[in-house]
């Protein structure tokens, strides 16, 4: 059974504000600079099992109670991404299952995400410290020239992989249902 068949619109947005008001979490790191990011989940594990978000199974259930649950996240070992759009897109719904085409609005980040392009595979690795979570993404980083941002870049574009550590509170994350999509929304700050 092909549990990629008909993936479920589950969406993760990684988001922070830049605003005057500068959350406390932001605040710690003496860093007023944070940027939004959205970015669709198509897999995530549990301990050593893959779940896919396609498969109406409890586990999906029980992904979601885990990421919610701030008492249980402890059994998330990583959640598997995928950008979207570049992040100066409009966000913006499609027909059917609602799947969300875009990343959320915003100034372009100035330092790592900033060249994360079209399709681009985050491993986000999260670890439960003092009640909050550490949340720490991977991804390979390819410097475009290009400014469409509906521009894959060219294949034999050298791509440096790296890790950006994160931030999260997670005590009381928003969850969001649109028809058959689901939005988990996180506050994060990237690090310098």
């Amino acid at each position: 059974m092909n549990l990629r068949k008909q993936i479920w619109c589950v969406v993760i947005g990684v988001a922070a504000v830049c605003s005057a008001r500068t959350p406390m979490w932001a605040q710690e790191n003496g860093n007023e600079t944070t940027n939004s990011y959205l970015v669709t989940l198509i897999e995530a594990k549990l301990n050593d099992s893959t779940v896919f978000l396609d498969d109406p199974q409890p586990t999906t259930d029980r992904l979601w109670k885990t990421v919610h649950d701030s008492q249980t996240c402890q059994w998330v070992d990583y959640l598997k991404c995928r950008v979207l759009q570049d992040c100066e897109a409009q966000m913006r719904f499609g027909h059917r299952t609602s799947r969300l085409q875009g990343i959320v609005e915003g100034p372009r980040p100035t330092r790592t995400m900033a060249d994360v392009s079209l399709g681009t595979e985050i491993q986000i690795f999260v670890t439960e410290v003092g009640g909050k979570l550490l949340v720490t993404l991977k991804f390979e980083s390819s410097h475009m020239d290009s400014g469409r941002s509906d521009e894959l870049p060219p294949p034999e574009m050298s791509t440096n992989t790296f890790a950006s550590t994160v931030k999260a509170e997670l005590n009381k994350p928003r969850l969001l249902s649109s028809g058959n999509s689901n939005v988990l929304l996180l506050n994060v700050q990237l690090a310098n």
